[in-house]
C-alpha cells in the first residue's frame, strides 16, 4: 500500500533521538544529550525539517549541561543557533583559565573566524578592565 521509503542524510541513532523528541512526554522520556556531538547532530536534523520546538528544548540542554565545561563550544552552537545565549556562553568563557577553554573543531566551523577573535578579544578586555579595578 504505502511503499514509498525517504532517504535521510542523518543515521538511524540521529532520527530515534530526534524523532524521541516529538513522542508524548506521558508515554516517553525525552532523549537525553550527553555530547555535544549529539546536540550538534540532532541541531543539525531539527533545523533541516524546521523543528523548532526540538532546537527550543536543546537550547536549554546545551546551556545547562556544557557551558561550565565547553563554554567555547556553546557560543559557537549558539552563534550559529541561537542569538541571546551567546552571551551567557560569553561569561562562563571569561571564568576559564585560556589554556583549558577548549572547543572542538566541528563546533568552531559554526562560527567564522572573526567571531571567534571578537571572543577572544572580548575576554582580553574584561581581564584588562577587571586589573585596573583592582590597581
Amino acid at each position: 500500500m504505502f511503499q514509498s521509503v525517504m532517504n535521510m542524510d542523518e543515521d538511524a541513532r540521529t532520527l530515534k533521538m530526534l524523532l524521541g523528541f516529538c513522542y508524548p512526554i506521558s508515554i516517553h522520556r525525552l532523549p537525553r544529550l550527553t555530547t555535544l556531538k549529539d546536540v550538534r547532530t540532532i541541531l543539525q536534523a531539527a533545523e533541516k525539517i524546521e523543528m523548532k520546538g526540538v532546537q527550543e528544548n536543546i537550547r536549554e540542554t546545551l546551556v545547562d549541561m556544557f557551558s561550565v565545561d565547553k563554554p567555547v563550544s556553546v557560543f559557537a552552537i549558539a552563534c550559529h543557533y541561537w542569538k541571546k545565549e551567546i552571551d551567557q556562553a560569553a561569561y562562563r568563557f571569561l571564568v576559564l583559565p585560556i589554556n583549558s577553554a577548549s572547543a572542538d573543531e566541528a563546533d568552531l566551523e559554526l562560527i567564522s573566524a572573526a567571531t571567534y577573535h571578537r571572543l577572544l578579544r572580548y575576554r582580553q578586555e574584561c581581564g584588562e578592565v577587571a586589573k585596573n579595578e583592582v590597581m
